[in-house]
């Protein structure tokens, strides 16, 4: 189980690393989490960390997508960005 946990988890933070909006909204939400668990505000952190998995899910999902769509004829796909 370690494995496909440990190759989930690089490719989560390579998706991150590619996609500054995405990073911007882990930055944030780690923080919230962190000042949450400062607080002893348990519940708060936990809400903040649900909140962090559905929409890291749906940013995970629109990269996919963008991905995914077909390259334009100078190797570009339809976000403008090159593609290897």
């Amino acid at each position: 189980m370690a494995e496909p946990l440990r190759r989930c988890h690089r490719e989560r933070r390579e998706l991150v690393r590619c996609h500054s909006e995405i990073k911007d909204y882990v930055a944030q939400d780690h923080a919230r989490i962190f000042d949450a668990v400062l607080a002893k505000e348990p519940q708060a952190a936990e809400d903040v960390l649900r909140r962090h998995f559905v929409i890291g899910d749906a940013y995970r999902h629109r990269a996919a997508l963008a991905a995914a769509r077909p390259l334009s004829d100078d190797g570009s796909g339809t976000d403008g960005r090159k593609r290897a």
